[in-house]
């Protein structure tokens, strides 16, 4: 007979049909029984998971006739076993640690049996391990980045566990994101938000955005992530554009992590764009100083303590100077984050854009009239 499970059925019905020429060989106890599969994983002979004879289409293997006919002294008079052939060859296989185990263990192939496991590690933190083992400085000098990057610019895990917490308690459903490296703090955004949630994020370095790609493939949620590659202050105009249109939903978070010198014309777009913001948008800005490199020829000449990296802290402070000299902003800053939210005083919010100097004071009225304003209020 070819087929597997017919055999075993045979053979069972031929028990049944003859117990008396197997009587005495059942009822005598045997030196080495192949234990079935349920008795292997009680006493810890499987390592995990249930032996491929414990379920169809393999279940009678573990009958009687099945795989107890190794153990059979005299196997021709029951015919072939069905683990000596495809399909279930491989049951049959396997080197057992003893010989006082080999009977059980190579009968069931219990020795090689190991079901599949899935990976312990989730996209993000796969993301996240292979940005800081890749060499930045070599794909600079190969020419496929436009900018020697660092794995530091990646969201780690405390900032992506941050930017989930406030999507969940802002309850937002679309985020957006100014410079996005290679989308790690995109996919953690992209994982907090609804199903039918989207993340658009903008980078301008196509390398970052396909070194992201297959690690955002892998992942149930990045099918909600849509990048735009280009320069952050055209495609912020672009989306401008659509959402005065009515062509483009607005979004409830905004993410700004692009290079500080833009900081605020960035800030100011993303405020004066109208419908492109919802009514309870959040815009959080990161204050992380940028932690400039050496360029390349400084080093060749033996000048590199001569160069001085832009650190953009001059920029940072004077954001945040101008957010809190704002009136129609309410602002906090925690964790590397400026958080910055329309003021709830506003009755009807207003396209908001900041002083051009952000160091320059209000005029003493203006301050007065405000902290008297705000002694009321508390």
């Amino acid at each position: 007979l070819k087929s597997t499970e017919v055999q075993g059925q045979f053979l069972q019905s031929v028990l049944l049909r003859f117990p008396s020429a197997f009587r005495g060989r059942s009822r005598r106890p045997s030196a080495n029984p192949a234990a079935p599969p349920a008795a292997m994983a009680a006493t810890g002979d499987l390592s995990s998971g249930a032996h491929p004879t414990a379920t169809f289409p393999n279940a009678h293997l573990a009958h009687a006739g099945g795989a107890a006919m190794n153990a059979d002294k005299n196997p021709e008079s029951r015919g072939a076993n069905p683990t000596a052939a495809f399909p279930n060859a491989h049951l049959a296989r396997g080197d057992a640690p003893s010989a006082a185990a080999a009977g059980a263990q190579t009968a069931l192939g219990a020795s090689n049996w190991s079901p599949p496991v899935a990976s312990a590690h989730r996209p993000l933190e796969q993301l996240q391990e292979a940005v800081a083992q890749e060499d930045w400085a070599r794909n600079y000098a190969e020419g496929k980045t436009k900018m020697q990057a660092q794995a530091a610019w990646s969201a780690g895990p405390e900032r992506c566990s941050m930017l989930q917490c406030l999507a969940t308690m802002n309850k937002a459903s679309r985020v957006l994101e100014v410079g996005s490296f290679c989308g790690a703090a995109a996919l953690a955004v992209a994982e907090a938000i609804p199903k039918n949630g989207e993340v658009v994020a903008l980078e301008l370095e196509p390398f970052f955005v396909e070194f992201g790609q297959k690690f955002r493939s892998r992942s149930q949620a990045g099918s909600k992530i849509s990048t735009i590659v280009g320069p952050a202050a055209d495609s912020l105009k672009e989306l401008q554009s659509k959402a005065s249109s009515g062509a483009l939903q607005p979004f409830d978070l905004v993410i700004i992590d692009g290079d500080k010198a833009s900081m605020k014309e960035y800030f100011d777009l993303v405020w004066s764009s109208s419908g492109l913001l919802s009514s309870k948008a959040v815009v959080c800005l990161d204050t992380t100083p940028f932690k400039g490199q050496v360029p390349t020829r400084y080093v060749r000449f033996g000048q590199a303590e001569r160069w001085e990296a832009p650190s953009g802290e001059e920029e940072i402070a004077g954001l945040r100077a101008a957010v809190a000299a704002a009136p129609e902003f309410v602002s906090h800053e925690f964790g590397g984050l400026l958080v910055v939210q329309r003021s709830q005083q506003q009755d009807e919010p207003r396209r908001a854009t900041l002083a051009p100097s952000a160091k320059a004071e209000p005029e003493p009225e203006a301050r007065s009239a405000r902290r008297g304003r705000g002694r009321g209020d508390r």
